[in-house]
């Protein structure tokens, strides 16, 4: 029997936050029949893949807060018919503030859900705004409080940071809040200004100025320190959590294991092979979602994924065969103090952090070099 995770995209939103380039809809009246062609798509996966065992599951979006709880119900039993979810598998669904109903959150429980990732971006209203999110504080709080009421104990927060006019003490407050509400896990992630995004035309016109690199690069160190004072330990670049509370499905693609997604967009990777599902929702729910981007892996190209992947890791490179080959182009980023070992792994230092991108580009071009 082999494993691979699960990813379930449900594409749509009530509104699209200003920042957003993600394939997401608010044609919400659209739900009932995405669900179905959902369904259709599992069950068909199901037919051709052997009795698949699957180590985490998570329903991303868009919001798939959205779903009416039958309709959350239909798509699990669909994937419990098909596969074999593990008995102490993690199962996440994402949610926004002021969309997680009691009725929503007791059939997730039902279904087995047992961690819950909901986008609060920001704490402060001024913030809110100009990412367009459409919640505010008192939903924020309201969902925290439910989710504690209905006993899911692992729940994550997303914020964001390096923010038009965000203060470090604005996103200190932001990270205070989310620890008092009851948060195991933050995900913290700097703002990447996307061509086409309604924010982009905002800051183009002059309306709001980004930071600086050199202030978000601050920003992120000041973060990064102040987690680690609340308890928040860093396993990777963006993400913080109380020990033992890592996101395992995240950990499946940032350590290149095998996942299957289902739906509008979704991206799939086994062994070798990765394919992606149509981006157009008419297509996929009139069933043409044959995968329409599919590409084979050279041994070549997972290595350097496996560097970029690895190095977003606090744990870093544990790859052997890799570590050998990269031998003599790791040692000048060690002796700069860019680089460290960690027992038999090899990861990033505060300083190399800062400059990811830069060593990421030096250790490709070693394994270009090797013949």
């Amino acid at each position: 029997m082999s494993d691979a995770s699960v990813y379930v995209h449900i594409p749509f939103c009530k509104s699209r936050c200003a920042y957003c380039d993600f394939t997401s809809f608010t044609s919400i009246g659209m739900i009932s029949d995405y669900t179905s062609a959902l369904i259709r798509e599992i069950k068909k996966a199901s037919e051709t893949q052997s009795r698949l065992r699957v180590p985490t599951v998570f329903i991303g979006g868009g919001t798939p807060s959205l779903l009416l709880p039958e309709q959350l119900i239909q798509i699990f039993e669909a994937l419990r018919s098909g596969f074999e979810i593990d008995e102490n598998a993690e199962i996440t669904i994402e949610a926004n503030p002021g969309t997680l109903s009691e009725s929503f959150l007791k059939a997730a429980k039902d279904c087995g859900v047992n961690r819950i990732s909901m986008g609060v971006q920001a704490w402060q209203p001024r913030l809110l705004e100009i990412l367009g999110r459409i919640h505010r504080q008192k939903e924020v709080t309201e969902s925290a409080d439910l989710l504690s009421k209905l006993g899911f104990d692992n729940w994550n927060a997303d914020l964001m940071m390096g923010l038009p006019t965000q203060t470090t003490d604005e996103l200190f407050e932001s990270i205070d809040v989310m620890k008092t509400l009851g948060a195991k896990h933050l995900s913290c992630y700097s703002l990447i200004l996307e061509d086409g995004t309604r924010l982009f035309g905002d800051v183009r016109s002059g309306k709001y100025r980004m930071q600086t690199d050199e202030q978000d690069r601050e920003m992120y160190r000041s973060m990064t320190e102040y987690m680690g004072k609340l308890g928040y330990h860093q396993y990777e670049i963006s993400n913080f959590a109380y020990p033992d509370m890592e996101c395992r499905h995240n950990l499946i693609y940032w350590r290149r294991k095998p996942y299957i997604g289902f739906g509008c967009a979704a991206a799939s990777q086994v062994g070798n092979r990765r394919y992606k599902n149509t981006a157009s929702l008419a297509d996929y729910i009139s069933g043409v979602s044959a995968h329409c981007e599919e590409e084979t892996i050279s041994v070549r190209e997972a290595e350097k994924e496996t560097v970029m992947l690895s190095l977003r890791l606090r744990e870093g490179i544990t790859d052997e065969k890799l570590l050998k080959k990269l031998a003599p182009y790791t040692k000048p980023l060690t002796d700069g103090g860019f680089m460290e070992h960690s027992g038999k792994a090899l990861r990033l230092t505060k300083t190399g952090m800062d400059v990811m991108d830069e060593i990421i580009v030096r250790l490709w071009e070693g394994l270009d070099a090797i013949s």
